[in-house]
């Protein structure tokens, strides 16, 4: 129940070629298939019991019967060393990322369930299964003139954008983006202006400023794997220079990073870094200790792949760092790491998701202005073993109660959702939304941004009404940055697109057509105080 991607975030789940890889190559199982002794438990004991050893327990229902028998179920085989057209050797990367994939034992030589077994738990889920899933549905979204379209004439063809920030304090927007031979990043001040392209090895998944200096996330490699060829970059500007003349690894033999938070865990008054490994079939979640002269420590919180983001915030008030982070990748879920002094992290799972959900990201935001923070959890990445539109695809909104416990409040459903944001975009008081969706329901490009207008009565209530922007249909938004970047005091919202990969079943060809018309990133400015 894998799935690619990781950016975030981040990104690198998105990409099909290991799925071709799945299904196109063979080569000599070195593991015979063996005789194991069958239990007497039923299929849904079965699955209860060895499904939900490694991640939450998954209900058939949540996916439909075809996806279920021809792609998820067959993945799950492989973990118990079933292999029935002896796919092993197919599934191992080559170089170290294979040799940490062995170490991990991800795929059994040997089979650890029986065939009959495993039969039952495949009839199970098959039986119980719909034929289609039901999804909500969506009449026709209103326009709204909230927001002016700012169309940016620099542009990569096609586009494939890994990462975009905004730094309004200093007037600038910086975003990356990833090609075969090389990546970029482009730095534009705040009419959009292009000041500076600067060429780097390594596609770009996160990005700091420390000082003058940037603080780049390099994932190594933008497909899926396991090799540690991931680094933090630190760029610099030659003396009394405006632009950036360089670059040096801070930190080198990462395994596909993907977010970086900063903070001094371990009280020394030094800045540390917790970074999510997002990996593939291996990665972790590690801080590493500032030890002075940029030597650095390793040390491991969570030995497991799918680290997409990390926020560093003090949730128990006693003066440190704590961390929180959210994992995807199979066992997904939000934990917390309280800090404990002297480099001492207790984790708490705090959410737990189905390995169906596709995790992409989350915020912090106080929702209900009650002095705790709350979750704005964002799932919709479909780029795995089941590529259809899922009704618990959307935005989710979790309380939290003031002891560190949270409890859905709000769902938006919005399938193939990859962030959201929570501002108060009209003026009004209270806290809109806008999200965007890299997998938009149907594959048609206007499900792939919404603006949520609050109009609930309640200034810390949950209504919302959807809208469309005109404008916003032409790109594939895979990142979308707030900001007030023009320094009017309203929130505007910046997109990046990335249309390098093609889309399942488009039948439209909606891929072709964003891939030569679509923008690398469009800007939408708010409107809102000049229609009082």
């Amino acid at each position: 129940m894998k799935r690619f991607y990781p950016i975030h975030t981040w990104m690198a789940a998105l990409l099909f070629a290991c799925i071709l890889l799945f299904s196109t190559c063979k080569n000599e199982n070195p593991a015979s298939q063996q005789t194991i002794e069958s239990s007497d438990l039923t299929g849904e004991e079965l699955a209860k019991v060895r499904c939900a050893s490694c991640h939450a327990f998954p209900s058939p229902s949540q996916l439909d019967k075809n996806s279920w028998e021809k792609g998820v179920l067959p993945q799950m085989a492989y973990r118990f060393g079933i292999y029935p057209n002896n796919e092993r050797a197919t599934l191992i990367e080559k170089g170290i990322g294979g040799q940490l994939i062995e170490k991990a034992k991800i795929f059994p030589k040997t089979q650890t369930m029986s065939l009959e077994d495993f039969e039952k738990i495949k009839q199970y889920y098959v039986e119980h299964a719909p034929e289609k899933l039901l999804l909500e549905h969506v009449e026709k979204r209103e326009e709204t003139d909230l927001f002016q379209i700012i169309n940016i004439k620099e542009r990569f063809d096609p586009p494939m954008g890994t990462m975009i920030q905004s730094f309004p304090e200093r007037n600038r927007i910086i975003y990356s983006d990833a090609k075969s031979d090389y990546s970029s990043i482009e730095i534009l001040d705040n009419q959009f202006k292009l000041i500076q392209t600067l060429a780097v090895p390594k596609p770009i998944s996160d990005i700091h400023f420390s000082g003058d200096t940037l603080v780049a996330t390099a994932m190594g490699q933008f497909f899926p794997h396991d090799a540690p060829s991931g680094s933090i970059l630190k760029i610099f500007q030659a003396q009394g220079a405006e632009e950036y003349s360089g670059f040096f690894s801070e930190l080198k033999n990462l395994q596909r990073p993907v977010c970086t938070a900063f903070a001094d865990l371990n009280q020394d008054e030094q800045e540390d870094m917790v970074i999510c490994e997002y990996g593939n079939q291996t990665g972790n979640l590690t801080w590493y200790e500032n030890t002075g002269n940029r030597q650095y420590k390793r040390h491991v919180l969570l030995n497991q792949p799918g680290a997409s983001k990390a926020i560093i915030h003090d949730f128990n008030q006693d003066g440190l760092a704590d961390i929180m982070a959210l994992m995807s990748q199979g066992d997904e879920g939000i934990d917390m790491y309280l800090n404990l002094g002297k480099g001492q992290f207790s984790r708490q799972q705090l959410l737990r998701f189905s390995p169906l959900y596709g995790s992409v990201t989350f915020y912090l935001e106080d929702v209900n202005q009650d002095g705790h923070p709350d979750i704005l959890y964002v799932n919709g990445d479909n780029a795995d073993y089941s590529i259809v539109d899922k009704p618990y695809h959307g935005a989710h909104i979790y309380l939290n109660n003031g002891n560190n416990e949270f409890s859905e409040e709000f769902f938006y459903p919005l399938p193939g959702a990859y962030d959201a944001r929570l501002r108060d975009f009209d003026g009004d008081g209270d806290l809109d939304m806008a999200a965007i969706s890299f997998f938009p329901k149907d594959n048609q490009p206007e499900n792939g941004f919404v603006y949520l207008e609050n109009i609930s009565p309640e200034k810390n209530g949950f209504t919302f009404k959807a809208f469309s922007v005109p404008g916003t249909a032409q790109g594939r938004w895979i990142k979308m940055d707030v900001n007030d970047i023009d320094g009017d005091g309203q929130m505007d919202i910046t997109l990046l697109s990335f249309t390098g990969i093609q889309l399942a079943h488009d039948k439209a060809g909606q891929y072709k057509k964003w891939t030569k018309t679509s923008p690398s990133i469009l800007h939408l400015r708010n409107m809102s105080q000049r229609k009082r």
